[in-house]
């Protein structure tokens, strides 16, 4: 079975949510998992990001943000960063392993996945359907 692992900064809005909805879509074919550069400490991940998965359909909602780390990366099939810096970050930390660390929006070039940790309602949301919509799209 494939492994893939989504990355963000916190591990906290954006990651779990593509960790989630790559996993509704892809079903048995993959399993799907996140981690954060630098997890926030907390043991869920953003309320509104765990209300905007039970709106797509996603119930079984269980996480605790973690780090990313080296024996994570090596156990994955495929590393999805969610945006350029955090790409950038993993191919530095983590130079051997660069053949398998891709953007999400790899397949949809122009879309930039904010982090929207700060952001309010309406725009938090701009951004999880974005994620979302790259997640309904996504090609192994």
């Amino acid at each position: 079975m494939k492994k893939i692992m989504v990355v963000c900064f916190a591990n906290y809005c954006r990651s779990p949510v593509a960790q989630y909805l790559l996993q509704h879509h892809l079903q048995d074919s993959v399993k799907v998992s996140s981690a954060g550069l630098q997890p926030i400490i907390d043991n869920k991940m953003d309320p509104r990001s765990s209300d905007y998965l039970i709106s797509k359909g996603v119930e079984q909602i269980l996480h605790i943000p973690k780090k990313v780390t080296s024996i994570s990366i090596k156990q994955s099939d495929l590393v999805l960063a969610v945006d350029h810096f955090i790409l950038q970050q993993l191919n530095q930390k983590f130079p051997s392993m660069k053949n398998k660390i891709r953007l999400l929006s790899q397949n949809k070039k122009g879309i930039f996945i904010e982090d929207p940790y700060k952001f309010r309602s309406k725009e938090y949301i701009e951004v999880m359907d974005k994620i979302s919509d790259l997640c309904a799209d996504f090609i192994i």
